[in-house]
């Protein structure tokens, strides 16, 4: 987590302070690291990839990606690929966009550090809240851009009737207006229509001159803001935030089991990982390692999390997993309550109470 700390700030310096076109400047000394440290994470990704061992690549690869978070770093990867070649292809006056794909690309960086929160017992839960908050608000975009898009296009055709704008000009006026309504900007002065002495009605002034084009008065337009801003100051947003406590209740309830799920596959995860700052080399001394204990020595799966427990134990555990499974499925319907009550609990000592009192703990025993 620290060499990765130090990696974003190394990013944030050049980028804030030292980019400039090839015309003008060479690449820094920082960048050149930077390019350097997100191809050695990289490969470490590649590594994660290979060594997931659930068969053949594309199984791998399928596993792989379940994980959100892999999903995140790959879109990231690319990007900063895509970047770097805009970085050295463009020139002076498009330099603005190589800029500004670099600073997109450290902030998917910061983001990514996000994760590092799961090892907190506290913080955690609340990152895993953030990502099914993220889920309900698309489900409230999809369906607030419907009242975006018909009052967008009301106050459009009845404010400026036949308008000459681009396409594009265009769609930004249908959406400008409506769209910052919801955070309090009501424009009520242009939607009422009143005469402002930097705008015109004259056609030809307005469609080739600088000054703005003067909304046309309607007794009807301070209804439509009205309409408007009930159904979604009022009633939407009060939808989305009914979904958010619904969402964070749920993960809430359940917080000790998320923190240790996630603990544990962070802990998984950064485990084959080195710990030293920019580890190219690393890698390159790990693969012949690896290759050279690959010859020598038969494939182990899991590495240090797996168990080498021995076939009676095995067998043991798998008649002790029937057992309670049968007792499960068949007992009374009472049993089973209490086996679905003990899995939301989260106090240890609790469950091992409620074990104690139960059927399938006798038999376990014997």
């Amino acid at each position: 987590m620290i060499t990765y700390m130090a990696f974003v700030v190394i990013f944030a310096i050049f980028v804030l302070t030292d980019l400039h076109p090839l015309s003008e400047n060479p690449p820094s000394i920082l960048e050149y690291l930077t390019w350097l440290w997100t191809l050695s994470i990289a490969i470490d990704e590649i590594r994660q990839i290979h060594q997931t061992h659930k068969g053949s690549f594309s199984k791998n690869l399928k596993y792989w990606a379940n994980d959100v978070w892999n999903i995140f770093d790959i879109i990231m990867y690319l990007l900063f690929l895509l970047y770097v070649v805009l970085r050295c292809l463009l020139n002076s006056d498009q330099f603005y966009f190589a800029r500004m794909s670099y600073a997109i690309t450290l902030s998917m960086f910061i983001l990514r550090s996000m994760h590092f929160f799961f090892i907190q017992r506290y913080i955690g839960p609340k990152v895993v809240m953030i990502g099914r908050m993220l889920g309900d608000l698309g489900f409230f975009i999809a369906l607030y851009a419907l009242f975006l898009l018909s009052f967008g296009i009301m106050y459009q055709a009845i404010l400026f009737p036949n308008s000459v704008s681009s396409p594009w000009q265009l769609i930004k006026d249908v959406v400008y207006l409506p769209y910052w309504q919801v955070y309090g900007e009501l424009n009520l002065e242009q939607i009422e229509g009143e005469q402002h002495t930097n705008c015109t009605n004259s056609r030809q002034l307005y469609t080739n001159g600088p000054i703005p084009r003067c909304p046309i008065k309607n007794q009807f337009n301070a209804l439509m803001p009205a309409v408007y801003l009930i159904l979604t100051n009022i009633l939407l947003v009060n939808i989305i935030i009914a979904m958010f406590s619904r969402t964070f209740d749920t993960v809430q309830d359940n917080s000790e089991m998320i923190y240790k799920f996630h603990m544990y596959a962070l802990v998984h995860e950064y485990y084959d990982r080195p710990m030293f700052p920019i580890p190219i080399v690393i890698h390159l001394w790990r693969l012949i390692v690896f290759c050279y204990d690959h010859t020598r020595t038969p494939k182990n799966c899991g590495g240090a999390f797996v168990n080498d427990v021995p076939h009676v134990e095995i067998e043991r555990l798998h008649v002790v997993e029937k057992i309670a499974f049968e007792t499960y499925q068949h007992g009374p319907d009472y049993a089973r309550s209490r086996y679905d009550a003990k899995n939301m609990m989260t106090d240890e000592r609790d469950i091992n109470k409620e074990m104690e009192s139960t059927p399938t703990q006798h038999d376990i025993k014997d």
